[in-house]
């Protein structure tokens, strides 16, 4: 795959956040879907690890429906957000 997308070693290490210092000095929090593929849990386990930061891991949701706790106020993700929760 690397090829497909043109990238050596050095390139893919630069594209990965898991492999880059964080960026800010703010609090951030990895969500993930439980029913994700096990190499988008994997890579969401290494950011959080990387970073030292919280990990999510949401029951029976996936990428494309994990962030729709945003549509209600009282929500995890939302009290997260808000810095309401750790």
């Amino acid at each position: 795959m690397n090829a497909d997308f043109g990238l050596d070693a050095t390139s893919a290490v630069a594209e990965s956040p898991a492999l880059q210092p964080k960026a800010l000095d703010a609090p951030v929090s990895v969500w993930v879907g439980a029913d994700e593929r096990p190499v988008f849990l994997d890579q969401a386990r290494w950011l959080a690890d990387a970073w030292g930061d919280a990990l999510t891991i949401v029951p029976e949701r996936h990428h494309f429906d994990v962030i729709d706790a945003l549509e209600e106020a009282e929500s995890d993700l939302v009290s997260t957000i808000l810095g309401e929760r750790p």
